[in-house]
């Protein structure tokens, strides 16, 4: 246990605290309040739910037709056979005439999905889809 009263900062496991309570380990609690930041790691259990997020970029295809993929793993993994319910977003990035993709998630299991979609916008352009998803599901 690390108390810096210089800072105001407690550090359990963690001999120099980068924020008010620092904790190198897990945390049990009957009851979570307030603002925490995750974002690093992509995920989040709370109690039996594994809430996992990322995002990421496919240089596409050229042409005016096109199907494009992106495979994704989960930065944790959900219970084997409950795979997690996928919302994933895509958008043309540079180089795109306008509406230009629709995004599918496809072969959805407990360790990651396919991002499958399609391209028709009559351009000629080269697309470079940016992809974005968050996935809700059961992990233990």
């Amino acid at each position: 246990l690390t108390v810096d009263p210089s800072t105001a900062r407690v550090g359990i496991g963690q001999p120099t605290p980068q924020a008010t309570l620092d904790v190198n380990g897990s945390i049990k609690a009957t009851d979570l309040r307030g603002a925490f930041d995750q974002s690093a790691t992509g995920f989040l259990k709370l109690g039996n739910t594994l809430i996992c997020w990322g995002n990421a970029t496919n240089d596409g295809f050229s042409g005016t037709y096109g199907t494009y993929k992106k495979s994704f793993t989960f930065p944790a993994a959900y219970k084997v056979g409950t795979g997690p319910v996928v919302t994933v977003n895509s958008e043309a990035g540079w180089g795109s005439w306008g509406d230009a993709v629709v995004t599918n998630a496809v072969s959805i299991s407990n360790t990651g999905f396919d991002a499958v979609g399609w391209k028709h916008d009559g351009s000629a352009a080269h697309v470079n889809v940016l992809y974005s998803y968050i996935a809700i599901g059961v992990w233990q």
